[in-house]
């Protein structure tokens, strides 16, 4: 008990962490320690995105350095929350954590780790080909609807609802349009998507004979 609380002790102060009144079984029982943790979700990250730039055929992809990536992971707090759903994210297969595109590939993103969120399974798998300012626009246009018709329609997206599959050609253009700062997106820049306000039904047409 004592070797694993020293080791878990070492970790925690080297990453920062406030371990002020945890006791020794407090530190044993730490089941992620810290630095080994993000030192995974930064390798994870760099291979997940450098097979998503093969998908997309893109053949010499900017891939940022294990560090770079482990830099922007210390300044998420923890313990992690989707970004999208405010879940805290668990061991459970609804909320394990999912290191998200904010830009999709597909659409012009990057691996730089400004492009980098943190979310659940659920929201990632939903999410689909959305920017994160689209999808959190999505989920705020369902929390007005019915709750049934909201989480039915969740359920197809992540069922693989999703169509959108952009010609290559397109994706270029896209990926050339930022090609000078590429490497730094920002979301400000993401244009909102404009959601039309919902249209009462037309009740007086007939029905077909």
């Amino acid at each position: 008990m004592k070797v694993q609380a020293s080791r878990a002790l070492v970790r925690a102060l080297a990453d920062g962490v406030d371990i002020r009144g945890l006791d020794e079984a407090g530190l044993a029982a730490l089941q992620f320690p810290p630095r080994d943790y993000l030192y995974t979700l930064a390798r994870q990250w760099r291979s997940g995105s450098r097979k998503r730039f093969e998908d997309a055929g893109e053949a010499k992809p900017i891939i940022p350095t294990q560090m770079e990536v482990l830099l922007k992971l210390r300044t998420i707090p923890q313990p992690f929350h989707c970004m999208y759903c405010g879940r805290k994210i668990g061991q459970s297969k609804k909320t394990k954590l999912n290191m998200d595109h904010k830009i999709p590939v597909s659409r012009g993103g990057t691996a730089h780790p400004d492009n980098l969120g943190i979310s659940c399974q659920q929201c990632n798998s939903a999410k689909g080909p959305l920017n994160s300012v689209e999808f959190q626009q999505l989920l705020k246009l369902l929390g007005s609807w019915d709750p049934g018709a909201s989480a039915a329609l969740l359920t197809r997206l992540r069922g693989g609802f999703w169509c959108y599959r952009p010609a290559a050609e397109a994706v270029r253009a896209l990926r050339s349009e930022v090609s000078d700062f590429a490497f730094a997106a920002d979301l400000s820049d993401v244009r909102p998507l404009e959601v039309p306000e919902a249209q009462p039904p037309v009740l007086d047409v007939p029905w077909p004979l």
